[in-house]
């Protein structure tokens, strides 16, 4: 349990890295040797990728994150082993490697890339809050309504 906290990632702050192929916004983190802000208590990497019709990329984690993607325009195959191409509004999870292969389709792609450490503990998720069970998020919402779960000092 930490203290609940909340940082505000404001356009200004967000790295646009010009690449051959594309653009990457780095939201938090770092992409190709340029570091991003790093928000919280777990240091997560998120990228927003825009890629030019045709083209491949390949993107680096620490081998043992989650790495996550979520496609919002175009579409994109994933991955050396696959021919199947991520359509827009999907989401596709990745459990193993250090590198993830990208190839844009005719119409190009943009994705979330979303990577941090595994938390390997439960999630119990409910609204804008996330504990570990149920008690907690009960205890959480009735700190929410007596106004006492987030003070002034852990806004940061």
């Amino acid at each position: 349990m930490t203290a609940p906290a909340y940082f505000d990632i404001s356009k200004e702050m967000i790295k646009m890295v010009p690449i051959p192929q594309g653009e990457v916004r780095i939201l938090s983190g770092e992409f190709s040797g340029i570091q991003g802000v790093s928000p919280g208590y777990i240091k997560a990497t998120i990228l927003d990728v825009l890629l030019r019709p045709n083209q491949e990329l390949s993107i680096t984690s620490n081998p043992g994150e989650t790495l996550f993607i979520y496609v919002m325009d175009g579409e994109a195959v994933f991955g050396t082993q696959s021919t199947q191409p991520v359509q827009k509004r999907t989401a596709a999870f990745f459990t193993e490697g250090d590198t993830l292969a990208v190839r844009s389709g005719i119409s190009g792609a943009r994705f979330m890339v979303f990577c941090g450490p595994p938390l390997h503990e439960p999630i119990a998720w409910m609204g804008p809050i996330v504990m570990n069970t149920q008690k907690e998020l009960d205890e959480a919402f009735a700190q929410l309504r007596a106004e006492e779960f987030i003070n002034e000092e852990d806004v940061r």
